[in-house]
């Protein structure tokens, strides 16, 4: 089938993109002068190949996803914070999982913050969720499926209060099969019965579940390898939350420190001494100098300045 306009997933040579993602692929690969296997015309292709579409054997691509959780985040690090106290200057962080810099740091403290909140509100049923099945598979894509499991996630919490007459308390970890299908990792309050529990997921248009009991002082040790020995199952597409809670937990509460500054570094450049663009180091100095000595009154001091900035200006 040939269609007459630009469709959002079309198949070359046997492997599925789109179009977005083709050009983002093709300007990474043109610089790095390496091509995906199905790339292997050197990027040139007829309007017929472009435009050739299978809707009946859709295929997904997990390098794809995989390449927005690769490298450092565009920014992160490019801003300061300063301790008026400690007068210590570190760089900000973007706090995303897609940044391979911030990802460790935020996996260790989600892992520790379960922990402390399963003790707190007795977390031991661990359930799982999954997608549903081939002919279900062959109507959504992988994308997509995360939106569909999370809107009947929602509903399923309806039944549950419908059922039982409580609000429960619970942690939800979304992770991806390696087809780029949506599945769920449920830590919830209380038993459920797994006749009812797969009935009622049923209904809604999900797939096979599991639960089974988790000992309270071996929570820490059950996720150990959710965390560390799969890491394929953080790589979700774009614009989708890696977990959700109930209202009474909060994994990622955050209290301001009011010794810190928030200082937003500029991006100037200016001319070497051999013509060539570098960036502007006394511009960046003179920028901390400045929102410090306004924030505080009080210019910073000199043996900070030299310590923090020594390599910069050497």
């Amino acid at each position: 089938m040939v269609a007459s306009h630009s469709p959002e997933l079309f198949h070359i040579n046997g492997k599925w993109t789109t179009w977005k993602d083709f050009e983002k692929e093709s300007e990474y690969y043109n610089n790095q002068r390496e091509y995906l296997p199905f790339f292997n015309t050197g990027l040139v292709f007829t309007i017929e190949q472009l435009t050739q579409v299978d809707y009946d054997k859709p295929k997904f691509d997990f390098y794809l996803r995989k390449l927005r959780y690769k490298d450092r985040n565009r920014g992160c690090g490019a801003h300061k914070l300063y301790s008026r106290r400690k007068h210590k200057l570190v760089d900000t962080h973007c706090n995303q999982f897609s940044c391979e810099y911030c990802r460790p740091r935020l996996l260790k403290n989600l892992k520790n913050n379960i922990v402390k909140y399963a003790e707190k509100f007795d977390l031991t049923r661990f359930i799982t969720i999954t997608f549903g099945g081939k002919d279900l598979r062959r109507l959504v894509r992988p994308d997509n499926s995360f939106s569909y499991v999370m809107k009947r996630f929602n509903n399923w919490r309806e039944y549950i209060w419908r059922k039982f007459g409580v609000r429960v308390s619970y942690i939800n970890l979304i992770r991806s099969h390696k087809d780029g299908y949506c599945h769920l990792h449920i830590l919830i309050d209380r038993f459920i019965p797994k006749s009812w529990l797969s009935e009622s997921t049923a209904a809604l248009g999900l797939g096979s579940t599991n639960v089974k009991y988790v000992d309270i002082h071996r929570v820490s040790a059950y996720l150990s390898k959710y965390f560390s020995e799969k890491d394929h199952e953080w790589f979700l597409p774009e614009k989708v939350h890696h977990y959700t809670t109930s209202r009474n937990i909060h994994l990622n509460d955050f209290v301001p420190d009011p010794d810190w500054i928030y200082i937003r570094m500029p991006r100037s450049f200016t001319k070497d001494y051999n013509g060539n663009i570098a960036r502007n180091h006394l511009g960046e100095i003179k920028c901390v100098y400045d929102n410090i000595e306004w924030v505080t009154k009080y210019p910073p001091p000199f043996e900070f300045l030299l310590g923090e900035f020594y390599e910069m200006i050497s």
